[in-house]
């Protein structure tokens, strides 16, 4: 009964090592490559108007980031986000958590601390 104590751990870590190989398989990236941004296809710029009459403009800024651009003719503001944890879509945040942008298919949350500390949300559509 000992041995199959003993033996039971060793055959389950022997099993886990044969999946792990240094090769790369068929339609798989290695750790490497994925991590240098190789074979990324850049996301297109996208632009949104919201309610509030702001428009947002989501440009690629490298591996999981993106530049957003927002407000209202003159008066804009930039940030760099870094992606987030999202149940559903893709959600970025500054690192300073006061600039966030949510997007599901053509829809866009933003959320943003403005100058005098106020957090403000809105909504956005893809501009057509």
């Amino acid at each position: 009964m000992k041995t199959l104590k003993m033996l039971l751990p060793l055959t389950a870590a022997l099993a886990l090592a044969a999946c792990v190989s240094g090769e790369t398989r068929q339609g798989f990236e290695s750790n490497d490559s994925a991590q240098a941004g190789y074979n990324r296809t850049p996301r297109p710029t996208q632009m949104f108007t919201c309610r509030n009459a702001f428009t947002v403009t989501v440009k690629d800024a490298g591996t999981d980031r993106v530049a957003v651009e927002y407000g209202l003719n003159d008066r804009k503001y930039n940030a760099v986000l870094d992606i987030a944890v999202s149940g559903s879509g893709e959600r970025y945040v500054s690192a300073d958590k006061k600039t966030s942008w949510h997007q599901k298919a053509g829809d866009g949350i933003l959320s943003f601390t403005d100058p005098y500390g106020n957090v403000t949300e809105t909504t956005c559509r893809l501009a057509s």
